[in-house]
This record gives structure tokens, sequence and C-alpha cells, in this order.
């Protein structure tokens, strides 16, 4: 993956401002799937999850953008001034060092970004949620049922790692003793079935390919780009067919993986 971010292995990419959410989002994600592989090496389960579950919601608004376009992408960057612009408001007239340095900094972000504060002060909240933004995202790809399934799953209970809810704290932290008392669960996993990487993986080589085809269609050419799309086609096929595997065995043997 950090061969994309480079055009002829060593010179880095780099791409017009209107890009940059582009960028930004491929290359967070990037950094999550190497401490999502870190995590999984180490059996660190809760862990793990909230990882996985950021370059997920990252890579949920990366096809988003993609799928919408150049006005989807500014408007992304200029909402993302809304929340600061509200603290400009409140501390505009304080006299503190530490809102001053904060309110610089934000009037400075802003004009690099080529907006004004009057485009910032008029702009609305998005009106699209996170579902909005998947059923978009995957309109192409699955029905609006499979679409639904996949945001309570994939994103709907893997919230429960992020806003520590019961069902998580109940499954990764705690361990209730047949005694029904409940004790704390302090030692990683030894062991992480490989079936939990896979949706992440293959997530990893869907990304690969949709920013390597953006990008060289932006002309900014990444030299290696057909031949790392080959391979990643390759490692796809792989991972289809450990998926196959492991759907396979939940069929015939469910009480196997019963624990993560």
């Amino acid at each position: 993956m950090a061969n994309t971010l480079k055009v002829n292995n060593d010179k880095p990419i780099a791409c017009h401002k209107k890009d940059a959410p582009i960028l930004g989002l491929y290359v967070k994600i990037y950094k999550f799937w190497l401490e999502c592989l870190e995590t999984f090496k180490k059996g660190n389960s809760g862990v793990h999850i909230v990882y996985c579950r950021i370059l997920y919601e990252a890579f949920m608004k990366l096809s988003y953008l993609l799928t919408e376009g150049d006005t989807a992408m500014r408007d992304f960057r200029l909402r993302s001034y809304r929340k600061r612009y509200e603290i400009y408001k409140k501390t505009g007239s304080k006299g503190n060092g530490v809102s001053f340095i904060g309110n610089q900094k934000f009037l400075e972000d802003i004009a690099q970004d080529g907006f004004s504060l009057e485009e910032i002060k008029n702009t609305k909240k998005s009106d699209k949620n996170f579902k909005e933004i998947s059923e978009k995202a995957n309109k192409d790809s699955f029905s609006k049922e499979e679409i639904d399934l996949i945001y309570d799953t994939a994103y709907g209970i893997s919230s429960d790692a992020i806003h520590s809810d019961w069902g998580e704290l109940r499954q990764l932290y705690l361990n209730i003793e047949e005694s029904g008392f409940v004790t704390p669960n302090i030692e990683d996993d030894s062991y992480i079935h490989y079936r939990v990487i896979i949706p992440t993986a293959t997530i990893i080589t869907q990304t690969i390919k949709t920013f390597v085809s953006y990008i060289n269609k932006r002309k900014v050419v990444i030299i290696a780009g057909d031949n790392i799309l080959a391979v990643v086609d390759d490692i796809d096929r792989v991972f289809s067919l450990i998926s196959e595997y492991i759907f396979d065995e939940y069929t015939s043997t469910p009480d196997k993986y019963m624990k993560i």
C-alpha cells in the first residue's frame, strides 16, 4: 500500500487541493491498517476492533466522496470547520493566550484552504448521516437490504467499541465466571482467528484499487500502478476463497466460532 503513495518508488505523489480529502483518507486508512495488523498479531482484540471500526468509516467516506465528486469534496473540507468556528465565536473576545493561538490558527487554516470566514459562518451541517453515506457509497455493489445489514454489523455493532457499550465490555474486558461473579480480563488473547481480519484486509484491497484508478485518472500517474493492481487482484481472489471457506465452516460447524 505504501508503494501506491509514490510516483516511481521514491518520490511521493502530489495532488491538487480539491483532491486532498481523498489522499488524506487514503493515508489514514494505510496508517490504521498498520495498527490493525499490529494489534492482530499481539492478540489485542479490543484495540483491534476499534482500529478496524475507524478504518471502515474512513473507507466509507472515501468511497462516498469518490462517488459524489468535486462538490462533495469541497463541502467535506468546508464543513470540517463548523465546530472550530463555534469555538472562535465564543472565544474571539477573550484575551487569554490559548484562545488567541487557537483562533489565529483557525483563521490561517481557512485562508490556506481558500475559504472565507463568511463561508464558514453560512455553512450548514450535512443533511446526510453515516448510514445515508454508506448507502450512496455501496449502491452499485449491494441491495438496500444488504447495505442495511452491512451497516448494522460493520458500523453499528463495532460502534460499541468506540462508545464503550456494555456488549463490548462484557465480551472483551470482563470474565463472567460460572459462579456469577465477574473478574477483570486484562490479558491479551494469545490468538485471534484469521477470520477477524479478513473483512478489513478486503477493504484494503478495494481501497488500493479505487485509489490507484482515481489518481491515475487525475493524471497523477503511479508508474507501478498497473502492476500493483494486478497483484491486488490476485490477493483479492485469495481473500474471496478464504471467505468462502470460512462461510462453509460456519455452516457445517458453527460451534467452532463461538469465541473470537
